[in-house]
């Protein structure tokens, strides 16, 4: 039979180790959080470079277009040409 010493004792051990998982599962948890922050961000980074480069290209495009155009109507027979006869 255990005596009321040790059931204290084991109850103080007890509670110390129930103490250091939390906080062990605290830090481990706390990791997982901070590699899924940094993903995310990382994440943002590279949709915005993505998108940034996909923005550019189009207004490329768009001013080449509208150059292609200007010069077009430079020449009223150019732009009458090129509408007639280009597929």
């Amino acid at each position: 039979m255990k005596t009321r010493s040790t059931q204290r004792k084991n109850s103080a051990v007890g509670h110390a180790s129930q103490s250091a998982g939390r906080s062990n599962y605290s830090a481990w948890s706390g990791g997982i959080a901070a590699l899924l922050e940094e993903a995310r961000r990382q994440s943002a980074r590279s949709v915005n470079a993505i998108l940034t480069g996909t923005y550019l290209a189009i207004g490329r495009r768009m001013m080449e277009e509208i150059a292609k155009t200007r010069r077009l109507l430079e020449s009223p027979a150019r732009w009458m040409h090129q509408k007639l006869f280009t597929p």
